[in-house]
């Protein structure tokens, strides 16, 4: 029988107001310091381990957990300091008379710091931060409504959040621009694949020895209709963050498997070649991504082995244990599956043992430094050794002159992939490359 959620003894609190009796008592401030009063400002916060708990404990814990760190929050407050819960584990606070950020920021320290003590929960000790956002009116702050103010500050604590846990952030105006921005964004991804806008461009990767090229990185591109074609970089934050990453990761695994296949009809001596396919995070976490991978081999009709999976290390050491069985259900298709941007992330060597890898690519930041003097080369050579040790395939990334190729050739790198073969192009110039039969 799973005992009860309990809280422990904390500080009395009075009942909070609800969000619209908050957003009253912040109008009635705004009022007020238009005639002279003194400036107010307001917090938001989230408890940061909100969703830890939820995964481990379960929601009734997450009850808990916010109970208590309400009480924590009303205690560092002062008699008549509006607070309220806003949903979603938020909770808004108004500060009378904070004249600067720094007196809102010196509330928010408090706050942390009475959360930091230990919350029993299930018999585990959880230590609690939150991430903090401080809308403050100081003077003509161009703020009409209170709710403005609200907005404001909650747009900082998603930057605060976005930072790292524990954080606060100060709103400033380009926060505001940021948060319109990503919502634009994001319903512009919803209909871009409905509007097939998306495009998957190729990198060849090259066998060290033999020189030809067998395999492609299938890498995303948004044709944009305003903005032109947008790189990964412009848009994935969004989609992660919204989930359309799900959706579009799934057209990315059809359409890549598709096009390998057609290559190797049409181009015998390439039959064998393989297509690389990026997993992020969120998608490593989706339910049905096993489904969605075996969904695209078996639509293109492609053999299992010829599709290869990319992972970062953040991403597997983020998704914790559910990453083991995700990628043994993965391996178990057939599948090859790749770390990339190996050295740079976790590089926790504990689970290279534990997890079906195939293959480690290396960080192109350290290809990149066998130009010069220093140590890229001695952490290269002993990715090498541990990978091979481990049975492990080598792709060391970025490779963009001549003496990088040598020097990865010579430490015995399986594979190479980088600007000195070819940048990424569109589908028919990749055909191209690979029916000239190009080799380095």
């Amino acid at each position: 029988m799973v005992p009860r959620p309990m809280r422990r003894a904390e500080p009395a609190a009075a009942a909070l107001p609800a969000s619209a009796a908050f957003l009253a008592h912040a109008a009635d401030r705004l009022r007020r310091c238009r005639v002279g009063a003194p400036p107010f400002a307001v917090l938001c916060l989230r408890v940061d381990q909100l969703d830890a708990v939820g995964e481990a404990l379960g929601p009734l814990w997450c009850e808990a957990l916010l109970g208590a760190a309400e009480q924590r929050i009303a205690a560092c407050l002062r008699p008549g300091d509006p607070m309220a819960a806003l949903g979603g584990g938020r909770f808004a606070v108004l500060l009378d008379g904070a004249d600067s950020a720094a007196g809102a920021l010196g509330a928010a320290t408090r706050i942390q710091r009475r959360l930091g003590f230990p919350i029993v929960l299930g018999g585990h000790e959880v230590f609690a931060t939150a991430s903090v956002g401080v809308g403050v009116w100081v003077g003509d702050a161009g703020y009409l409504h209170a709710q403005d103010l609200l907005r404001d500050a909650t747009a900082a604590m998603a930057e605060a959040a976005r930072r790292g846990p524990g954080l606060c952030s100060v709103f400033e105006p380009a926060m505001h621009r940021r948060a319109v921005e990503r919502l634009r964004l994001e319903g512009s991804l919803r209909r871009a694949l409905e509007r097939e806008e998306f495009a998957l461009h190729y990198q060849p990767i090259v066998c060290m020895e033999s020189g030809r090229i067998t395999a492609f990185e299938a890498l995303l591109r948004w044709r944009h209709p305003q903005r032109g074609l947008l790189p990964p970089a412009e848009f994935l934050g969004a989609a992660e963050a919204s989930g359309a990453v799900v959706p579009v990761g799934r057209w990315a695994l059809a359409e890549a498997c598709r096009r390998v296949r057609g290559w190797g009809e049409r181009h015998p001596h390439a039959a064998g070649v393989a297509v690389t396919v990026n997993l992020s995070a969120r998608q490593l976490r989706h339910p049905g991504v096993v489904a969605d991978v075996e969904d695209a081999l078996v639509g293109a009709g492609l053999a299992a082995n010829r599709l290869h999976l990319e992972i970062t290390e953040s991403a597997i050491m983020e998704s914790g244990e559910a990453a083991v069985e995700t990628l043994c259900r993965l391996k178990a298709l057939g599948v090859r599956l790749c770390i990339d941007d190996f050295g740079v992330g976790y590089s926790s060597l504990s689970y290279l043992h534990r997890f079906p890898v195939d293959v480690l690519k290396i960080d192109r930041s350290f290809v990149a430094g066998l130009d010069t003097v220093g140590a890229c080369g001695d952490i290269v050579r002993a990715v090498v050794g541990l990978a091979h040790g481990l049975g492990l395939h080598v792709v060391p990334e970025g490779v963009e002159t001549a003496g990088q190729l040598a020097q990865v050739r010579a430490m015995e790198c399986d594979y190479g992939q980088g600007y000195f073969f070819s940048r990424p192009v569109p589908a028919d110039e990749a055909e191209a490359l690979l029916a000239s039969g190009a080799h380095w």
